[in-house]
C-alpha cells in the first residue's frame, strides 16, 4: 500500500504525532499513514559553536531534522512488515512540518527516502537562519543556562549534565513572549551539511530531490500571528489603527535584516551601514503601506494579517511553485473556508478567517475539534482527503470522485481553491493567480480571483 509520513507543526517547539488521527484518510484513501515525533526547541534546534566543534561534521542545531530523516529510514526498512510499499512514500507536513518537508526536499540525506511531497503553510522558498546566526542565538541560551565555559568540551559537558526541566524552563522564557520573534526562535539552519544552502537557491539551481509536489497556503494565514502578537498577548493588547504603521515598520526592518543575512551567507555585500539600513526600512515601510492601505480593510487586524499572509506565505509559495513547476509535477492550493471552526482560539478584535492551521481539521480528526465541522465542511474534508491520498497513490491529486485540479504552471498559475459550496463557488475549483496574487500585492478581496 502507498505510505504517507506526516510531520506535525508547532513552530519547532510544540506538537506531537499523537494529536493527529489520520484514520479517515487512511481508510478512505486506502493508504498507510505514519505519524512521528521529533526533538523540539532547545533539544531539537539550538545550534552552538561548542556543540559544532564537538560534532563529527562540525555543525549543530538540526537534531529534530535528523530525527525526521531517521524516521524515514525506519519506514523504508520496516514498513513492508505493515503492508506498506517502501518505494511509494509521500511525506507531508504543516507549518514547521511543512518546512521540514522542504528541508528533506533540498537535503542530500533525503534522497531516495520519499517519492512525493506535500507542504501545507510551509513554503519551500522560506529563508532559513545560517549556522552562524543560529550559533549566535544559541550562545545566549548557553550563557543563560550557565554553561559558557572556558572550553568547548566543558560547555558541552555542562549542557549535557543539565536536568531537562532546566532546559525547558529556559526555553519557555523565550517562547512565552507570544510575539512574532518568539515564533521563529527555533528553526532548522543552513549548516552546509544536512541543508547545504538556502532552500530557494537549491530549487533555483535544481539541486534538490525531484519529486511531484503539492504546495499550498491558507487565505488568511497571517491573522493567527497578528492575534498571537497583539490581541492574545497580555503585554500588548488588541491591535489598533495606530499600531498598524509601527507593525509594518517592524516587518520592513525584519526584511532588511533577513536580506543582509542572506547576502552575508552567500559571500556578497548587503547593506553597508546603519544609515542605509534605515533608509531601506523607511522605503519598504512606505511601499507596503501604499500597497496595503488601512482604508482598504475592515480593521488593522485584517490589514496586518494580509501583509503577513502575502509576505510570509503566499508570495513565497508562488515563487517556489513556479520553480518547482519547471521540473516536476506541481499542484498549488489555497484553503479558503473563512468560517472554519477555531474552538481552541479565544475571540479577538477581528475574524480569524481561513487562518494558519485551519486546514488540518479537514485532513485529520483533532482532539480540539472532534465534531465541529458542518455537513458541508465534512464534504470538503472528504474531497481534500481524497486529493491528498490520490496524490500519494499516483502523483496526481485527481480522481473520478473529485473536481479536477489543474497542475500549476508559470503560464497559467493555477491554484486550487479549497472551499465549501456557496462561498463564491459551488465546489472546490481552480482559480487563476493574478499577477498580484502575492508578493505584497494581493487583491484585497478573494472574490477578485478569477476562474
Amino acid at each position: 500500500m502507498p505510505v504517507m509520513v506526516f510531520f506535525y507543526g508547532g513552530a519547532f517547539v510544540d506538537g506531537a504525532g499523537s494529536i493527529y488521527d489520520p484514520s479517515n484518510m487512511a481508510i478512505q484513501g486506502n493508504v498507510i499513514v505514519v505519524t512521528v515525533n521529533y526533538r523540539l526547541g532547545i533539544l531539537g534546534y539550538m545550534a552552538s559553536s561548542a556543540l559544532s566543534a564537538q560534532s563529527a561534521n562540525q555543525v549543530s542545531g538540526n537534531y529534530g531534522f535528523e530525527d525526521q530523516l531517521f524516521a524515514l529510514r525506519w519506514v523504508r526498512q520496516n514498513i513492508g512488515a505493515f503492508g506498506g510499499n517502501s518505494n511509494d512514500v509521500t511525506i507531508f507536513g504543516e507549518s514547521a512540518g511543512g518546512f521540514s518537508v522542504c528541508a528533506a526536499i533540498v537535503s542530500p540525506q533525503g534522497a531516495g527516502l520519499f517519492q512525493r511531497a506535500i507542504t501545507e503553510s510551509g513554503p519551500c522558498g522560506e529563508p532559513l537562519p545560517s549556522l552562524a546566526g543560529a550559533q549566535a542565538s544559541g550562545a545566549a541560551i548557553v550563557s543563560a543556562l550557565g554553561c559558557a565555559e572556558s572550553s568547548d568540551a566543558a560547555s558541552v559537558a555542562c549542557l549535557r549534565s543539565l536536568p531537562t526541566a532546566a532546559i525547558l524552563a529556559e526555553q519557555s522564557t523565550i517562547t512565552s513572549a507570544s510575539n512574532l520573534t518568539s515564533l521563529v526562535a527555533f528553526f532548522p539552519n543552513v549548516d552546509g551539511a544536512l541543508i547545504p544552502q538556502q532552500p530557494i537557491l537549491s530549487l533555483a539551481l535544481g539541486a534538490y530531490n525531484h519529486v511531484p509536489i503539492i504546495e499550498g497556503t491558507n487565505r488568511d494565514e497571517g491573522r493567527l500571528f497578528v492575534a498571537l502578537g497583539f490581541d492574545l498577548n497580555p503585554q500588548v493588547g488588541a491591535i489598533t489603527a495606530a499600531d498598524y504603521p509601527i507593525a509594518i515598520q517592524s516587518v520592513a526592518s525584519a526584511l532588511v535584516t533577513e536580506s543582509s543575512g542572506l547576502f552575508a551567507a552567500s559571500g556578497t555585500t548587503g547593506a553597508s551601514s546603519s544609515g542605509s539600513n534605515a533608509a531601506e526600512v523607511n522605503l519598504i515601510t512606505h511601499e507596503i503601506l501604499h500597497e496595503y492601505p488601512l482604508a482598504n480593510y475592515a480593521g488593522p487586524g485584517e490589514a496586518l494579517g494580509a501583509v503577513l499572509t502575502d509576505g510570509l506565505f503566499s508570495c513565497i509559495a508562488n515563487i517556489s511553485n513556479e520553480i518547482f513547476s519547471l521540473s516536476v509535477p506541481t499542484y498549488g492550493y489555497q484553503f479558503d473556508d473563512e468560517n472554519a471552526p477555531t474552538p481552541e482560539l479565544p475571540p479577538v478584535s477581528f475574524p480569524y478567517g481561513a487562518t494558519h492551521t485551519d486546514e488540518l481539521q479537514f485532513l485529520f480528526t483533532l482532539a480540539s475539534t472532534p465534531s465541529a465541522l458542518s455537513n458541508a465542511e465534512k464534504n470538503l474534508a472528504g474531497v481534500m482527503q481524497s486529493y491528498w491520498s490520490s496524490f500519494a497513490r499516483s502523483g496526481t491529486p485527481n480522481s473520478l470522485q473529485t473536481p479536477a485540479w489543474a497542475p500549476f504552471s508559470i503560464a497559467a498559475g493555477n491554484v486550487q481553491a479549497h472551499r465549501i459550496p456557496g462561498w463564491n463557488s459551488d465546489s472546490p475549483r481552480s482559480i487563476t493567480a493574478t499577477s498580484g496574487w502575492a508578493c505584497w500585492n494581493k487583491p484585497s478581496s478573494p472574490a477578485s480571483l478569477t476562474s
